[in-house]
């Protein structure tokens, strides 16, 4: 009896790969026969079969030499046993093998003696069955016919995988097809543009709405024709686009994807976006096909435009602010901070964003902020919250803190805006510096388009991989008619329903904008697109698009919020706003500005702002106009006139907005008149004598330190003459008196520019600015002459400080000649 083999330990795993390979029982191949004809002749041997092992039986794929039979019962099989092993099994006589010896194909036809198999071993190693040779006389293989029937039999395995790719080769087309089918009715039913190109003979394939998009007809585009996507394109669109198409070419980027500008037939831009990919490569490599999908993104892209300039101008207006702004999230950690707010505390931006507000407050303040910042958030606002806030420096600044609440589209609490205003300086000085508020929201985001298509013989829906993503279903997700109609809201069903049912009776198309609710129950807004597809006058299919409109329908309304923003911060900020031309010609003033100035905010309106200036400021406003136009911003200091004739001081940081087709210049500014009032009071009080009014030894000092090398100075020291017996005699208020009346009387004998110093008791010192030994004798010979009119006697000595020499010198040089000239006084009247 034949011994059976015994079964490889993979058997079952082996099996069901060979079952995948889809060959058994298949009608004979030229390849798998000129493979079995080539080892006949290597080997020289009658018989060449392909054997592939079944379960229980073994199968000839190719069989030269045996056509009276098509396979055998797998326990007679030699091959059973050479798909143990991946080496080739050799039985050079099968009468003297114990295993084959009694076989009924070795013992009967076709009286095998001589069998050698090679077996076919897949690439991950599984043995479907063997290339062998048969003879029905003994013999042995030389090392060369060994050699032949592996690689032979490796070309097999190679042959057998080939085949299945190629199967599957062919079903991917079909599902191309199929899918290029649905395709077609997406793209025409959303209004997309295809178009392919040949990049040898410049063939050019469009559909009627790539050329529509431009306002033209199809019959208008050339064939042959340069690269399509090149045609009306915009000028600084070009470079970018040619880059992003030499990359795809090089296989850099899978596929173009751009926003893009042409030029419609009427003249105006339109924004496109294009997608680009080479579908079919020649046998160098190089494009020879390339494929692009093209669709209007006008109306979305100008709401977009939009938007983005109302935020620039609100950002411009949060980040230039002389006001310290900040925004904190419900757990009081700080999102955005503005430039001032940084300046002012001495902090970079990376160090504080994120962190919590506390960090930077007292610890008392802290402690009142974790009161303060729950209630805001669930009140909604809080007001002139005082608070310290630490610098990076150590040092406690005072600030009144205010802050109102931002909420999400669902009425949840994200974030506060807040103005923080700097009372340390009015808690010193008296003075106020006021901020301004700034708010900006970014919303929403374009989403895709869908297909979907209804058959309505079937009642079958078809769903693309994206539309299922807009409703967060599953890829692949087939819902029935009910199931596709119950994502709409309930508001939006009987909508839907009446503009599919019109357009089954009427063949009427249909563009709405619905509302709709996703699998896991988030709500969209979505615009759905169909027609109805009519065969032999009856309707047979619905076809159409699906998109998300959310972003869109949320920009618009984020813009108009984004505008009213704008505009009540603009009319109620406590900040002093305005705007002008590049000529200074004001174009709005906000409320708070005209407080400032007296005016009412008509007077102010079309005049230019150095009408309100004194001459001497008005040259310097000219050059501040310069700076805005060519830095595009500009800081510092406004002088203007109010009714009353009284001086304002603005301390201003306005920039210059060009983004428009008239640019102007958005002012912020504080009014720190008061404060600058405050400081010139006690920048007096620090260097002047309190009774006379002469300025004093701070002053002098100060004057000594400022003053150049080369700077010429006359210095009259004046002694009153027996000062003692006036306070002796008549008391300190005569001698008081006496004081205040030499000062004056030493004050109208000099320049304005001229120092008159009280240096202390009955000492005074005159300083003659640019006065050399002339002109310094001739101002003692003027007081001297006119002794008469001083309130007392007085001794004057005089000296001049040089190019080179200290000032300490010539009042010391001074001091010597006063002393002297009283000495000589003394002695002549003794």
């Amino acid at each position: 009896m034949a011994r059976p083999a015994a079964w490889p330990p993979n058997e079952r795993e082996r099996v069901a790969r060979l079952h995948a390979l889809d060959v058994l029982d298949t009608a004979s191949e030229p390849l798998f026969d000129a493979l079995a004809r080539a080892a006949m002749t290597a080997v020289a041997v009658p018989i060449a079969l392909i054997s592939l092992i079944d379960t229980q039986r073994q199968w000839f794929k190719s069989n030269l030499g045996m056509q009276e039979v098509a396979q055998t019962p797998r326990d007679l099989a030699f091959c059973a046993h050479a798909i143990l092993s991946d080496a080739l099994m050799e039985v050079p006589d099968a009468l003297a093998d114990p295993r084959f010896a009694d076989n009924p194909l070795v013992t009967g036809a076709p009286g095998i003696r001589f069998y050698a198999g090679a077996p076919i071993v897949l690439a991950d190693g599984l043995r479907m069955g063997t290339l062998c040779v048969i003879d029905r006389q003994p013999r042995v293989l030389s090392d060369m016919q060994r050699q032949v029937l592996q690689q032979l039999a490796r070309a097999v395995a190679q042959a057998l995988q080939q085949r299945v790719l190629a199967q599957e080769r062919d079903a991917a087309l079909q599902r191309e097809a199929e899918a290029g089918q649905r395709l077609a009715h997406i793209l025409q039913a959303t209004g997309a543009g295809t178009a392919e190109w040949n990049t040898a003979s410049g063939e050019l394939r469009c559909n009627a709405n790539w050329a529509s998009i431009s306002g033209r007809a199809l019959t208008e585009l050339a064939s042959p024709s340069p690269q399509p996507w090149f045609a009306d394109l915009h000028p600084d669109d070009l470079p970018r686009m040619q880059a992003l198409l030499e990359q795809h070419q090089r296989g850099e980027l899978p596929v173009v994807d751009v926003e893009t500008r042409i030029r419609h037939r009427d003249g105006h831009w339109r924004w496109v976006r294009d997608r680009l990919r080479v579908t079919t490569r020649g046998d160098d490599r190089e494009p020879a096909w390339i494929h692009g999908v093209r669709v209007d993104i006008d109306a979305t892209k100008q709401a977009q435009l939009a938007l983005a300039a109302s935020e620039a101008r609100a950002r411009a207006l949060y980040e230039s602010t002389p006001a310290m702004m900040h925004s904190i999230n419900p757990q009081g950690r700080l999102l955005s901070v503005s430039d001032q707010w940084l300046r002012r505390l001495g902090y970079r931006r990376e160090q504080v964003i994120g962190r919590p507000l506390t960090d930077f407050l007292s610890e008392a303040s802290a402690e009142l902020a974790r009161i303060v910042v729950p209630e805001l958030f669930r009140s909604g606002r809080c007001e002139r919250v005082p608070y310290q806030m630490l610098r990076s420096d150590g040092s406690m600044i005072d600030v009144e803190l205010s802050a109102t609440i931002e909420y999400d589209d669902f009425g949840a609490p994200v974030r506060s805006m807040a103005i923080i205003e700097d009372v340390t300086a009015r808690h010193l000085a008296e003075r106020r510096l006021i901020a301004s508020e700034a708010f900006l929201e970014r919303t929403g985001q374009l989403a895709g388009v869908g297909g979907w298509e209804v058959d309505l013989d079937t009642n079958e829906v078809y769903w693309s991989d994206e539309t299922c993503r807009l409703h967060e279903v599953p890829p692949g997700f087939r819902p029935t008619v009910e199931e596709a109609i119950s994502f709409y809201a309930p508001e939006a069903r009987e909508v839907i329903g009446a503009a599919v049912k019109k357009g089954i009776d009427d063949g009427t198309d249909w563009d709405l904008e619905l509302p709709l609710v996703t699998a896991t129950g988030r709500r969209f807004w979505g615009r759905a697109v169909g027609s109805v597809q009519f065969e032999g006058g009856r309707p047979r299919k619905l076809v159409g698009a699906f998109q998300d409109v959310t972003f869109r329908r949320r920009a618009i309304a984020s813009l108009e919020a984004s505008d009213r923003r704008f505009r009540k911060l603009f009319q109620y900020s406590l900040g002093l706003i305005c705007t002008h031309d590049l000529d200074g010609v004001l174009l709005s003033v906000n409320p708070a500005a005209a407080r400032s100035l007296g005016y009412a905010v008509a007077e102010l309106m079309g005049r230019r702002l150095d009408e309100f200036m004194r001459p001497e400021y008005r040259e310097r406003f000219r050059g501040y106009l310069d700076r805005v136009r060519d830095k595009g911003s500009d800081s510092g200091l406004l002088h203007l006139i109010a009714p009353d004739g009284g001086m304002r001081i603005w301390q201003y940081h306005n920039v210059l907005d060009d983004e428009g087709d008239e640019p102007y210049v958005l002012g912020h500014a504080q009014d720190i008149t008061e404060r600058e009032q405050q400081v010139q009071q006690l920048r007096d009080w620090s260097v002047r004598d309190p009774l006379t009014g002469c300025f004093n030894r701070r002053f002098l000092d100060e004057l000594a330190d400022s003053m150049g090398d080369d700077e010429v100075w006359g210095c009259i020291a004046v002694d009153l003459d027996r000062f003692k017996q006036v306070n002796d005699t008549h008391g300190h208020q005569r001698g008081d008196e006496v004081l205040v009346a030499m000062g004056r009387f030493l004050q109208r004998h000099v320049r304005p520019a001229d120092v008159v110093v009280r240096m202390g008791g009955d000492e005074f010192l005159v300083l003659l600015k640019q006065a050399d030994e002339r002109l310094t004798a001739e101002v003692v010979q003027r007081l001297d002459s006119e002794r008469q009119q001083a309130p007392i006697a007085f001794t004057l000595g005089e000296a001049v400080r040089q190019s080179g020499s200290t000032l300490d010198s010539a009042l010391a040089a001074a001091d010597k000649r006063l002393y002297e000239a009283r000495a000589g006084r003394d002695l002549r009247q003794g």
